[in-house]
């Protein structure tokens, strides 16, 4: 039960599993990127071939893997904002009051 409480508290309050989701997405569509790059230019310049079949396949699940990530952290940053302004929260809290001329 505490890690259900836990759990709510994490996501509840906070749009950073968000943020995490879309830096993830970011880092494998580099990563995928990079190793395009390496297996490209062991293909040209080594003799021993890289098997492009697999090579290319699992380059393409990675990139697109990532770029799937990114777009579903977008869209959540977005619903988060939406979600915040519906709630109809003060965008500022008043410390204290100061009483005008009128005596009220």
């Amino acid at each position: 039960r505490l890690f259900l409480h836990a759990f709510d508290a994490i996501f509840s309050f906070s749009t950073a599993p968000l943020l995490a989701l879309s830096l993830l997405g970011f880092v494998s569509f580099l990563v995928s990127l990079s190793c395009a790059v390496v297996i490209l230019a062991m293909r040209l310049f080594v003799s021993d071939k890289v098997p492009l079949g697999w090579a290319s396949t699992i380059l393409m699940v990675i990139f697109l893997g990532g770029i799937q990530l990114i777009g579903m952290g977008v869209l959540g940053e977005y619903l988060a904002r939406i979600y915040d302004e519906v709630r109809g929260r003060p965008h500022s809290l008043v410390r204290r009051k100061i009483p005008d001329d009128s005596g009220r």
